[in-house]
């Protein structure tokens, strides 16, 4: 894709070594997955689900003993609902977190998100993204928090779908690349920045080629 700005040409291509969001930022929250095929999200050694549940209650001191917390989770299976037998659990946990569900949907490369997929046959719920109420305190306001976890998982989604881009910058017919960045995640490239880094430099360029046009209004 290419866009013409003020003689310059914009290219915008796929990044070819884009970096996995979640080994390379800060994250606000912890996604943690369970997949016999994939490995997604963080690094972690819960055996399954319940062991991930009941170190969260007990890290969260909502039961003293480790005991008590897999006794809570028999409790919450003898009473399970049809489609989701983790319901009691997870209302428990958020009194303690934000937490939100991981789903994903596997048919020609895979996606995840937040909210579920249509197809039950090939999608389905593989993990949770949390982060806790008293450690995100005086990091965000817990009204923003989900909206943040919602992003990340979104971010890691663009990562497995491929939608990170690069963008480089040429002039006329000349191929001399004069600027160029990638890790824009998202094909709505005035959101991501992509598109106002690459303006912004060939309008620095411009002020530095014709130090007057800037003072005349001609970059206006």
């Amino acid at each position: 894709m290419n866009i013409e700005y003020k003689g310059y040409t914009i290219k915008i291509e796929q990044d070819e070594f884009p970096e996995c969001s979640r080994d390379e930022r800060d994250n606000l929250g912890t996604m943690i997955c369970f997949h016999r095929k994939y490995n997604i999200g963080d690094k972690h050694t819960f055996k399954n689900p319940d062991d991930f549940f009941v170190s969260l209650l007990v890290e969260a001191n909502a039961f003293s003993t480790q005991e008590d917390a897999e006794e809570f989770l028999e409790d919450c299976y003898s009473r399970y609902h049809e489609f989701d037998f983790t319901e009691d659990i997870i209302k428990k946990l958020q009194e303690y977190y934000h937490i939100l569900p991981i789903y994903m949907y596997d048919h020609s490369g895979i996606t995840i998100n937040t909210t579920g997929f249509s197809c039950r046959w090939d999608s389905g719920k593989i993990g949770w993204i949390y982060v806790s109420k008293e450690d995100c305190k005086d990091i965000i306001a817990q009204e923003q928090a989900e909206a943040v976890l919602k992003a990340e998982v979104q971010e890691l989604d663009y990562y497995l779908t491929g939608e990170i881009y690069e963008y480089s910058v040429t002039q006329g017919e000349n191929e001399e690349i004069l600027d160029s960045c990638s890790g824009y995640y998202g094909n709505d490239h005035e959101k991501s920045g992509l598109l106002a880094e690459a303006r912004e430099f060939i309008d620095n360029s411009i002020k530095e080629e014709n130090p007057l046009f800037e003072y005349a209004g001609i970059l206006d």
